[in-house]
C-alpha cells in the first residue's frame, strides 16, 4: 500500500505527539532508582515499592517520627488511621505514634501522613531495631514490617 504525501505526513504529525506524550509521562519505575529518604531518617519498604514509611528516630529529644511517602519516597500519602504502632526490640511495651495534623499542607484528621511520639525511654538510645505492627494505604493492610536504625546497607 502506498502512502500519499498527506497521509505519510499526518502518520509522521501523530508519531511526534505520541513521542512528545512518552516522553511528559516517563514510566513510573526507573532503573537502578534508589528512594532516599527526605526527612533523613530509614526507609521502611511497604509492598514491593507500593510505599515507604519514612522513620525518624531523635535520641536527644527521645522522640520518634514517621512519614508516609509513595513508592519513590517523594510525594506524601495521606492515611486515614489514628496511629502507627512500633515494637522495638528491647522494650517491653509497644509504641504508639500519634497522627500530626498540618493545616498548612492541607492535611486534617482522618487524613495525614506525619505521625509522632515523645517517650523519656527512647532518650539517648543508639542502634535499635523493631517493626511497624501494621498499616492500612488505600485499603492494603501491611504487617510485622522490619526497621533498624541505623539502616543496614546492601
Amino acid at each position: 500500500m502506498k502512502l500519499s504525501g498527506f497521509r505519510f505526513l499526518s502518520c509522521m504529525a501523530v508519531l511526534a505527539v505520541l513521542a512528545n506524550a512518552i516522553a511528559l509521562f516517563p514510566a513510573p519505575v526507573r532503573a537502578g532508582f534508589e528512594p532516599q529518604a527526605p526527612h533523613g531518617g530509614v526507609l521502611v519498604p511497604v509492598g514491593d515499592d507500593f510505599a515507604h514509611v519514612e522513620l525518624v528516630l531523635d535520641p536527644k529529644e527521645g522522640s520518634l517520627s514517621a512519614y508516609i511517602l509513595d513508592g519513590e519516597a517523594e510525594e506524601v500519602v495521606p492515611l486515614k488511621q489514628p496511629v502507627l504502632l512500633v515494637r522495638l526490640a528491647g522494650f517491653p511495651k509497644t509504641f504508639k505514634l500519634k497522627a500530626v495534623v498540618s493545616p498548612l499542607s492541607g492535611e486534617k484528621p482522618g487524613e495525614t501522613s506525619s505521625y509522632t511520639l515523645t517517650d523519656p525511654a527512647l532518650k539517648g538510645i543508639g542502634p535499635l531495631s523493631g517493626v511497624l505492627v501494621w498499616i492500612n494505604i488505600n485499603g492494603n493492610v501491611f504487617r510485622d514490617l522490619p526497621f533498624q536504625f541505623p539502616a543496614k546497607n546492601g
